[in-house]
């Protein structure tokens, strides 16, 4: 009996250290960061959506690469402050990012019945944390949390000054087109 409260309280406690409750997240500090890697690709639509990817390391490097409906064509490489690259995988850990689904591209309604979406463009984030990594595919029907810890990775990033800004639309076009995820009115 005594062997099987311990196991149990052994097993609990290595799931509580493994996978820490949803706003409840280890402080990232400056040594841990050696073995981060956060990527973002952005792959292109049946429109103009900007196609790019972003590496962050561990150490503040970002490395941007342009590929099509872009400012900047190519490889460009800056630097931020570590305190950002932290803040970020914070965010990782905040949404739970690793208890996400591998892909989002449907949503299955109440009445059993699939809404899916064609011609938009999907972003595949990627987090490696030491040996702990984690993709995620959004295409259509992700949790705000997601779509919002993109936007954080393209501030963080800098994205802005390389990908092109689309500025001159109606209202209702801007709104279609957020919902498509292909303005970055940056």
């Amino acid at each position: 009996m005594i062997y099987r409260t311990l196991l149990a309280l052994t097993l609990l406690t290595i799931s509580c250290q493994t996978h820490p409750a949803q706003g409840q997240y280890p402080k990232t500090k400056d040594f841990e960061l050696r073995g981060v890697v956060v990527t973002m690709d952005r792959d292109s639509c049946f429109g103009r959506c900007p196609v790019y990817s972003l590496l962050i390391h561990g150490n503040g490097t970002v490395v941007y690469r342009g590929f099509k409906n872009v400012r900047v064509k190519g490889k460009r490489t800056n630097q931020i402050p570590k305190k950002e690259v932290a803040r970020l995988v914070n965010d990782f850990y905040a949404i739970d990012f690793f208890s996400l689904k591998d892909g989002y591209t449907v949503i299955q309604n109440a009445d059993g019945s699939t809404t899916f979406q064609t011609g938009l463009s999907g972003t595949t984030t990627t987090i490696t944390i030491g040996s702990k990594t984690k993709s995620v595919y959004n295409l259509y029907g992700a949790p705000k949390a997601l779509d919002e810890l993109e936007r954080e990775i393209d501030e963080i990033s800098g994205s802005a000054k390389y990908v092109r800004a689309i500025r001159k639309m109606t209202a209702k076009k801007r709104q279609l087109a957020q919902k498509a995820r292909c303005l970055f009115d940056l």
